[in-house]
């Protein structure tokens, strides 16, 4: 795709350079460092979201969030930088009225891209997760009490399917080189203790389950719960909820089969 083809980058990796017209709240990341903007963003979101607890704002920022920074690697991977610090990035929160649904979009400040020597990357993928990523998910647990592990796991969900759509659209052998070099640095070289803990949180192996839809294929389980099902539209948890017991998956599957038929 053309690099900076808007519709593309808001599609794949939730990035606009624009305005969304149907944006309701607006802050940049930079800004929820700020007690009072956090606390103000997580209230908004929640509201919107009927969340019965102000975790699961937390839970499904990072969901988002982990299709950003797949962005992020996109454009590593064709060695171009943008300003990903979170002073340039405008966290954008819309109504989609069609379909009833709140979602996020993060709008690139300025969006001037720049060649970078293949040499810079994994000093400025290392800056990234630890001076912007790791701060925000702090402020996150200060503010919500959720664990981090459960922040991490939500967003390795947007970083490896990230790196899976990214290899899938990869335009040569050397992009696809550099996504499979920057990837393995990020989750497997970059320092563990990203949250104190010896083991690196983005490298991680999904289970794998049966597909809810044909028991002859298998799907990845989430690495952690998104808190779905602690929202009032909620009846259940999600079937590739890691809460979820084999024996409970079960009994949703044959009941996803059974009403699909």
């Amino acid at each position: 795709m053309n690099i900076m083809d808007e519709k593309k980058l808001e599609y794949n990796f939730a990035i606009t350079y624009s305005d969304h017209p149907n944006k309701i709240f607006a802050t940049t990341l930079s800004n929820l460092t700020n007690p009072l903007e956090m606390k103000e963003f997580v209230s908004t979101y929640s509201n919107k979201l009927r969340a019965l607890t102000p975790q699961v704002a937390a839970t499904y920022f990072c969901k988002y969030y982990g299709w950003v920074l797949a962005g992020f690697h996109y454009f590593h991977s064709l060695n171009y930088k943008v300003d990903m610090s979170p002073s340039n990035i405008e966290l954008q929160l819309l109504y989609d009225g069609n379909h009833d649904h709140y979602g996020l979009v993060f709008k690139l400040v300025d969006s001037s891209i720049r060649s970078e020597n293949r040499e810079q990357i994994e000093g400025n993928i290392k800056e990234i997760y630890f001076e912007s990523v790791l701060p925000l998910l702090q402020a996150f647990v200060s503010e919500t009490g959720v664990r981090i592990r459960e922040l991490w796991g939500q967003l390795c969900i947007g970083l490896h399917f990230g790196y899976d759509l990214n290899m899938k659209e990869a335009i040569s052998d050397v992009q696809k080189y550099n996504l499979q070099h920057d990837f393995t640095y990020l989750t497997k070289k970059m320092e563990p203790n990203l949250s104190n803990v010896s083991k690196n949180p983005l490298d991680i192996t999904f289970q794998m389950i049966p597909s809810a839809r044909d028991p002859e294929t298998h799907q990845r389980m989430k690495p952690s719960c998104c808190l779905y099902y602690l929202t009032e539209a909620s009846t259940d948890k999600c079937y590739s909820c890691p809460r979820m017991s084999a024996a409970e998956r079960e009994v949703r599957r044959l009941k996803i089969m059974e009403n699909a038929n």
